[in-house]
């Protein structure tokens, strides 16, 4: 089975159009979390995404426009927080919130564990490359892990299963200016991370989000 791995589309569609063959191309789209905030094209990348009817988990900014946005969050968080619930259709935040927090589950051949941030802490958690807890990921007994929250793409199999973070569609914080998918076969299981150039007009009108640690 092909799969498309996407994360942190943000509500960019114009980055997510960027990709959108790859996408369509798959067998199965995996979206890791943070479909919505910090840009403003809220509809149309719910709206596309469930016609793509994807393995599709829970971001922390998904949760906080369907909750409350946390009072410590910064201008930036809140404000595509904000426009995402006040903008959302019902069809879209129903869908939304029908996500759950992580995903498990056979894809293909392959036993696939899906979360935002990490399988202990799916909404608050960052795993980097190079993480001391990677190895850990071993206790969930599965063959791939897929995680998003970084904005930073990397690919490891430190004594554990194959974990992969796609990195970000809407907002990459390690190449800005591309839309990044990871590309895996469950027959072989070797992922290939693929960058697509976004022009900065298609941008959408929205605030930059910040660096390290916000998700």
């Amino acid at each position: 089975m092909r799969l498309a791995l996407v994360s942190d589309i943000h509500a960019n569609f114009d980055a997510l159009a960027a990709v959108a063959d790859l996408l369509e191309s798959a067998d199965r789209v995996v979206c890791l979390g943070d479909c919505v905030g910090y840009y403003r094209q809220v509809n149309e990348v719910l709206d596309y995404l469930r016609r793509l009817e994807p393995v599709c988990v829970l971001g922390n900014h998904d949760l906080f426009a369907l909750t409350n946005c946390p009072p410590t969050a910064n201008p930036a968080v809140r404000a595509g927080v904000e426009h995402a619930a006040a903008t959302m259709t019902p069809q879209n935040r129903a869908w939304l919130g029908s996500l759950p927090a992580m995903w498990a589950g056979r894809l293909g051949g392959a036993l696939v564990l899906a979360a935002h941030g990490s399988p202990w802490r799916p909404f608050d958690d960052y795993l980097y490359a190079g993480d001391g807890r990677l190895p850990r990921l071993a206790e969930f007994e599965v063959d791939l892990v897929a995680l998003g929250q970084t904005h930073r793409a990397f690919v490891s199999a430190e004594g554990g299963p194959r974990v992969v973070s796609p990195g970000s569609v809407g907002q990459p914080r390690d190449l800005p200016g591309s839309a990044s998918v990871v590309l895996l076969d469950t027959t072989d299981m070797d992922p290939v991370l693929v960058r697509r150039p976004v022009e900065p007009g298609d941008a959408p009108e929205g605030t930059a989000g910040p660096g390290r640690g916000e998700g």
